[in-house]
């Protein structure tokens, strides 16, 4: 387990869902923050409080990418060098990947939630060096 400096905003209407997903990032990464928003339009009502976040934001979500476009959560999530978890559900994983954005599976299990945060914690170096 490791000590990781994330507030996951969980974008998921299901709250048994996003339940047991934050308990798998807690238990994946003991110190991070977790956030449900219903839906990308609830989590940009809040978009102006969370650069004041203690940690960094990282968004998941299970929204299409034209979805992510069209509500400008993906320029949100660029203008503040906010990671993007995307799970796979409507998008192929390599247009995914192709914005640098990371996949989760959908349904996911508990190891597919310890290796994203394992693979969060591998770009915050890489991320470090953009913002500076």
């Amino acid at each position: 387990m490791a000590h990781t400096p994330f507030c996951f905003l969980i974008i998921e209407r299901d709250s048994f869902i996003a339940q047991d997903m934050a308990e798998g990032l807690a238990e994946a990464s003991p110190d991070c923050l977790s956030r449900r928003y219903a839906s990308i339009e609830a989590l940009l009502d809040t978009a102006e409080t969370l650069p004041s976040l203690p940690a960094l934001p990282v968004i998941i979500t299970k929204q299409s990418l034209s979805d992510i476009d069209a509500t400008g959560l993906g320029a949100l999530a660029e203008r503040h060098d906010w990671p993007v978890v995307v799970r796979l559900d409507l998008d192929p994983p390599e247009a995914v990947a192709a914005r640098g954005w990371l996949t989760l599976p959908s349904p996911f299990t508990r190891p597919d939630l310890m290796q994203m945060v394992e693979e969060l914690l591998a770009e915050l170096p890489r991320q470090a060096l953009r913002r500076a």
